[in-house]
């Protein structure tokens, strides 16, 4: 995993680096079948014998990558140079964004100021494709200048950021998405972010997980545009939880009553209703 600051710009190694003039970094591989990721905490994928000799042997921990200059001078005045920044975002250079943000002195700038130059390095690293950067001034920001008026900007972003990473089979996805739900719980995307977290876990057979993951979207988000689907997947995945090798009759009976209940409520998505039928 490579090393990055909490500002994810100048001296920093990121994960996802798209720009070309940018070395990409290697990406955290799909996590075996069975492993659990504790919610908030990041797991650490254990390399396989040979690459952890080679790591130990060399010392080589870290990959940095290289500072970047600030295409064109940078104003003094933090406003000015803060307007330079978002005009090369908008010309969706984001690197040369980054480099302008990095160069600005921090002594000089208001709360406002930093609130702002924290908005542009998220859109700047989310466009870059910086995902874990980005999340990293995301939760600081939220820490931080939660009140901000531009908090929905950073709440728009993290929850782009962690679905971005957990549709890649990132399971710094799931990470960053617990933290969305947990601080964003009203967010009008906390049902999809609950329905990503779902998959991920089934798709993982981390049956009694993504049950939790359902139950906490129909529980916090009943009218949500996914209920249908959430009621679907807790049907199906209360019934894939007793197919295992331990047998358990209560278990059974309530997967039968969780498919009889969503087969009742005449689904629309004929696929969903074959899919219960079969289950059942």
């Amino acid at each position: 995993r490579c090393w990055a600051s909490s500002r994810g710009g100048c001296g920093t190694a990121s994960k996802h680096v798209s720009s070309p003039a940018t070395p990409r970094c290697a990406r955290a591989p799909r996590r075996p079948l069975g492993s659990r990721v504790d919610p908030g905490h990041r797991r650490v994928i254990p390399f396989n014998g040979a690459m952890r000799k080679w790591w130990l042997s060399t010392g080589l921990v870290i990959a940095f990558v290289g500072c970047n200059t600030p295409p064109v001078p940078v104003p003094e005045a933090p406003q000015q140079a803060l307007e330079l920044a978002e005009t090369y975002l908008g010309r969706d250079e984001p690197s040369a964004a980054i480099a302008i943000l990095d160069s600005i002195d921090e002594d000089r700038m208001t709360n406002d100021d930093r609130a702002q130059s924290d908005t542009i390095r998220i859109r700047a690293l989310y466009t870059r494709e910086d995902y874990w950067a980005a999340f990293r001034v995301a939760r600081s920001f939220v820490e931080q200048q939660r009140f901000s008026e531009l908090a929905k900007t950073i709440e728009e972003f993290e929850f782009l950021t962690g679905k971005a990473l957990i549709l890649d089979d990132d399971s710094d996805g799931e990470t960053v998405l617990m933290h969305f739900v947990e601080r964003f719980p009203a967010s009008r995307h906390a049902s999809e972010a609950y329905k990503l977290l779902g998959d991920y876990a089934f798709a993982d057979e981390e049956f009694e997980i993504a049950e939790l993951r359902f139950a906490d979207l129909l529980r916090d988000h009943p009218t949500s545009e996914w209920a249908a689907y959430a009621r679907y997947r807790l049907a199906i995945t209360s019934f894939r939880r007793v197919r295992g090798p331990e047998y358990d009759m209560q278990q059974m009976e309530f997967a039968r009553n969780e498919l009889r209940d969503y087969l009742e409520l005449n689904p629309e998505r004929p696929e969903f209703r074959r899919d219960a039928r079969r289950a059942g």
